[in-house]
């Protein structure tokens, strides 16, 4: 009987068990739009190169990616690229990419949807670099002249393996001669004996450039120097924001992990991004460690192997196109022998890092420069530097005082270049004289060193130029003043400039003694001239003449060209053009603006029988702040930069410089990554090809051209003008590479192909593009950055992207959720939740976080944010999304003129409007002087209002323009905002009329709801006269105080009073999930939990 029992329940058991995970599968699929992944089962046949071979278990195809891993057999040391061909019954696919030499096993992850429709067949072929001249002789290959002095080639068979090895059929003789003959064009100088005059600017130290300086990518940690934090345990914002209570020892490695911050709930971790952009090395990096913890890795990156003896990890990180980045974690430090020194060595260079401190390529691409000015690699602007420089051993060279000293020296050692040092202008004597002393003692003796105090002292957006006019009006040597017999701040200034670069001077002409000739003492002048008498040069170089302390040899201003569009006349005008025309405008400012003011600068030189040289010069083709979200603009300028033409506009650049009579000329900079704020380096990222590189071509030339003690003569022909003449080879009438006569009027000699037409495979899924003579056929990446679409890609049509709405899901019965071409939205249905739907009538801003910072109320009031200062993703009240701000320098802000939607207050504070949003912050003080503010409109015509919260108080001010004063109220209760909780705020301002629009409260001028409850306000306190910026901000106030820590979401701004009735369908419009914190983002998941955990009992 028991056993008859048994058996039917357990049969019942096991239906129910396979329903279950039946119903599981699908849930997944349906709800979390997983794609489970298919083993490669269906291969016939993988082919192998004797050198390279395909690991056949890593082999994973998921019907649109390949993915597999390569490993390395033997050394190669001339490898270039792997070329892999995808094969089936009716057709193949290749594709090639370039790696390093130097690699145990890679990893790969191609794109064959719409290439292929089924695999059969995975090859791989090694691609070797070309043979040199000398191999090429040594291999039977020779090289000639005919009778006409045609170059040609004659290849034969070699003893041993030869030719052969490099591709060359032995027993067959190969003739090739080219059509035209190929004369390069004469050097412009007609004497070369010293160094070159074209000099570089580095980029400053981050996780996200490009540079690639350091073999040892943990000096590349963060981007000011500083860990963040996370909770150890739970679920955690990317920053919690204790970073600056964690205690740290004097190179800032954490004393102790997890940390336990005092009033803080959850054990600290801190962590770090390394590399957060493409575009650095992938493979295998090792990661060496001192004292005792453990460490981890995510986002592209993971943990090979760890070995806790010899303290080291391999952390296998992916090629950069796959995004990501590395990613740092210590998880825990031992109090007693806490984790130090680590080091994250490039794959290569783990049993050299100790001897090798700069990649060799970032050396290779900078050989020949005869200067590197260190300004932003020193972090000049801004720098807080007072009597401390950053030490060697820091765990980051991100700091925000700069890169350490000795490792600049050690960089100027290496390149045989000049160093530029750029002095911080809090920097105390003492400071500046230890300074001199290390740069004495470790540069190489016959380096000339530059000297300039700060940058652009003439540059109001950087916070040394307000602090040296400061100066200038307090100190009575410096203090000039106007017409009126106030200080007039900006002669002061340039006063108290030369005034303090001189003192700078004299410090290092003592300290170099005798060697005092190998300085170069900079005047920081400016480009913009006008005329002599009115340039700021010619003001700076009378102060400093007045002064008499220690004279510069040197005025120093920019080469820049082509204009910044900095008005709307200038936007409209430059959004009609052609990239072509854009590049027309560009030369035309070379000639018309930067030309005349080198010439008046030059003047200035010589009046005062100093150098003149270039502290930064190139492009200066770029869209001001408020135009940088201009697409189709920004767009444009930056195709202008990747433009060919570009590099015969640099070329013309240097010329004039040099035929001008310019001196050193310090091009800004030299690898950065291009976006909406300009297209600053010659490179884009460090192994980008020299062929997509056109200012990193002109400028290559000019570091080989013009060199100390060369004579610049006149250019005897003009390339591109349609006459040959002079030493020109060819003049096809443009300066346009590919099409058989170079930029430079060189015959180009055809090898394969010659245009990118030739190479088009009608394959609309493939970039085609003809590279050297070679067709690449490289896979477009089909991404909208619409998360609610399925991309694929047709080969007939291109580009495809689905929308799924079920991906808009937010869980909140009370919208209609819909994908489009800007994301999802998520339309709240009238009548829904309890109070007939959250009114829409007099919205005029709606972020619902939904579709980034854009503004779901059709008015267009989207908000923008600066990279590193943007909030993070997180989940709000209802499960849907919401941003994280960390209370530091995160915010949101939009521009808002008087007179636009978002001016709600009026000239008298007679418009009534009304704010709703959901807050659960982190921090709240309850301090007097504490506040941390949501929201704010704050305007130099005093048309502001303001919603703050501290921990026991709501806040909120507005002020209006007719009688300028600002007027606050406030409400306070006992733990009013709950730390780690949600709570809706809703302030209704009434407009100063006092229109009774609450059926609850008609007395006072402003109405606050807490969760729905009504609560009056106090009446207005006369707070006086305030202004800020012109600026709609969240997060902040004005930007740079009063930040608010903590997730925000659903910011409503209406411009009208809502009703009782109205507040209470906004409050009721979000159906709160109240689950415990860690499945508050998924209900299916917790639901599927609960049922695995029940199923386990049995």
């Amino acid at each position: 009987m028991v056993l008859d029992v048994k058996t039917k329940y357990h049969i019942k058991f096991s239906t129910i068990l396979i329903s279950l995970i039946v119903f599981l599968v699908l849930a997944n699929v349906i709800f979390f739009g997983s794609v489970i992944r298919q083993s490669f089962t269906n291969v016939i046949d993988i082919i192998q190169d004797k050198d390279f071979e395909i690991i056949y278990e890593s082999v994973v195809y998921d019907g649109i990616n390949l993915n597999f891993s390569v490993k390395k057999n033997t050394e190669t040391p001339d490898l270039t690229a792997l070329k892999f061909v995808i094969e089936n019954e009716t057709g193949k696919y290749e594709y090639q990419q370039e790696v390093l030499s130097d690699f145990d096993i890679l990893s790969f992850s191609i794109n064959v949807l719409g290439k292929i429709s089924e695999i059969l067949k995975l090859s791989v072929f090694p691609i070797y670099k070309k043979a040199t001249l000398e191999e090429e002789i040594g291999q039977g290959v020779v090289h000639f002249l005919d009778d006409n002095q045609q170059q040609g080639i004659i290849s034969y068979p070699s003893e041993g393996d030869g030719a052969g090895s490099y591709g060359i059929v032995p027993d067959e003789v190969i003739i090739i001669i080219p059509n035209q003959t190929q004369t390069p064009p004469t050097p412009i100088p007609t004497s070369s004996t010293g160094k070159s005059l074209v000099g570089m600017n580095l980029a400053g130290v981050s996780y996200y450039d490009t540079q690639w300086v350091f073999v040892d990518v943990m000096k590349n940690a963060g981007a000011g120097g500083r860990w963040l934090t996370k909770n150890a345990t739970g679920l955690s914002a990317w920053d919690t924001g204790y970073g600056l209570q964690i205690p740290l020892d004097s190179n800032g490695y954490p004393l102790e992990i997890p940390y336990n911050v005092p009033s803080v709930s959850t054990p600290q971790f801190v962590h770090i991004l390394i590399k957060g952009t493409g575009n650095y090395p992938s493979g295998d990096y090792t990661v060496f460690y001192d004292g005792d913890g453990d460490l981890d890795f995510d986002l592209s990156s993971l943990i090979i192997s760890k070995d806790t003896i010899l303290k080291k990890y391999v952390v296998r990180v992916a090629s950069p196109t796959t995004g990501g980045g590395l990613h740092i974690v210590i998880k825990r430090s031992n109090i007693s022998d806490p984790i130090k020194n680590i080091r994250i060595i490039t794959p290569g260079f783990e049993n050299t890092y100790q001897t090798q401190t700069f990649h060799p390529l970032f050396l290779q691409r900078l050989q020949g420069v005869g200067a590197i000015r260190f300004m932003d690699f020193q972090k000049t602007n801004n720098n807080p530097s007072t009597t401390t420089r950053t030490p060697k051993t820091y765990f980051t060279q991100s700091h925000p005082n700069g890169v350490a000293l000795e490792y600049q020296i050690e960089l100027a050692n290496v390149l045989d270049a000049d160093p530029w040092f750029n002095i911080p202008h809090l920097a105390d004597d003492n400071y500046i004289r230890q300074f001199a002393i290390t740069v004495k003692q470790q540069l190489e003796p016959d380096k000339k060193v530059y000297i300039e105090y700060s940058n652009e002292l003439w540059n109001t957006q950087f916070s040394q130029t307000t602090w040296i006019q400061q100066q200038g009006c307090n100190d009575p040597i410096t203090k000039v003043t106007n017409a009126g017999g106030s200080c007039d701040s900006t002669k002061s200034g340039f006063k108290y400039q030369a005034k303090r670069s001189a003192e700078i001077f004299k410090i290092f002409e003592e300290e170099f003694g005798v060697d005092a000739n190998r300085l170069v003492k900079v005047a920081g002048g400016r480009l913009d001239a006008g005329s002599v008498q009115t340039a700021h040069s010619n003001l700076l170089m009378g102060y400093f003449s007045e002064l008499n302390i220690s004279a510069p040899n040197a005025l120093a201003i920019t080469t820049y060209f082509g204009e910044t569009i900095r008005n709307q006349a200038l936007n409209q005008t430059y959004s009609a053009l052609t990239v072509s025309e854009v590049l027309d405008k560009a030369e035309a400012h070379l000639y018309n603006y930067t030309k005349p003011n080198i010439q008046i600068n030059k003047q200035i030189a010589n009046n005062y029988g100093v150098k003149l040289i270039a502290y930064e010069g190139g492009q200066h083709i770029v869209a001001a702040f408020e135009f940088t979200n201009e697409a189709n603009l920004v767009n444009k300028l930056l195709a202008a930069n990747r433009d060919l033409r570009m590099e015969d506009l640099y070329n013309k650049m240097y010329l004039i410089w040099f035929q001008e009579g310019g001196n050193l000329l310090a091009h800004f900079n030299y690898a950065f990554k291009p976006d909406k704020f300009g297209s600053w380096g010659v490179l884009e990222y460090q192994d980008q090809p020299e062929l997509d590189a056109p200012k990193y071509r002109a400028t290559k030339n000019a570091i080989n051209t013009y060199k100390d003690g060369s004579t610049i003569q006149p250019p005897s022909s003009v390339c591109g003008n349609g006459i040959k003449e002079g030493n020109e080879a060819c003049d096809d009438g443009n300066t346009i590479n590919g099409d058989g006569c170079s930029s430079l009027c060189i015959t180009e000699i055809p090898t394969g192909c010659t245009s990118n037409s030739q190479c088009n495979d009608n394959n609309a899924c493939t970039n085609d593009v003809c590279t050297s003579g070679t067709c690449l056929n490289t896979a477009i990446t089909c991404n909208d950055n619409v998360a609610c679409t399925t991309d694929s890609c047709n080969s007939l049509s291109g580009c495809v992207y689905t929308a799924n709405n079920n991906l808009c899901n937010d869980n909140n019965a009370c919208t209609t959720d819909v994908c489009g071409t800007i994301g999802c939205t998520n339309t709240p249905i009238l009548g829904c939740g309890g109070g007939g739907g959250a009114p829409t009538a007099g919205l005029v801003l709606h972020l619902d976080f939904e579709n980034g910072f854009n503004d779901v109320s059709g008015n267009g009031n989207s908000l923008t944010c600066s990279s590193i200062k943007c909030p993070v993703l997180s989940t709000g009240p209802d499960g849907s999304n919401a941003y994280s701000f960390d209370g530091i320098d995160d915010s949101l802000n939009k521009s808002v003129s008087n007179g636009q939607q978002l001016d709600l207050t009026g000239t008298s504070l007679e418009q009534p409007f009304s704010i709703s949003v959901w807050i659960k912050p982190n921090t709240l003080s309850s301090s007097a002087s504490a506040i941390s503010t949501v929201v704010a409109r704050d305007s130099f015509s005093l048309r502001t209002y303001r919603l703050s919260v501290k921990q026991n108080e709501v806040l909120f001010r507005t002020g209006n323009s007719t009688n300028p004063k600002v007027y606050s109220d406030k409400i306070t209760s006992t733990n009013l905002i709950p730390i780690g909780s949600w709570t809706h705020i809703v302030v209704v301002f009434k407009g100063s009329s006092g229109q009774a629009n609450s059926t609850i409260d008609s007395g006072n001028l402003i109405d606050y709801y807490i969760n729905g409850n009504f609560n009056a306000g106090g009446g207005f306190n006369n707070d006086g006269a305030s202004a800020g910026s012109t600026h709609i901000i969240v997060g902040s106030y004005g930007g740079s105080s009063s930040f608010f820590n903590g997730t925000v979401d659903d910011l409503r701004i209406y411009n009208k009073a809502l009703l009782d009735s109205e507040v209470q369908s906004v409050y009721n419009s979000y159906t709160l999930i109240s689950l415990s914190p860690e499945y508050n983002k998924n209900l299916f998941q917790y639901l599927a939990d609960k049922i695995n955990s029940w199923l386990s009992k049995f």
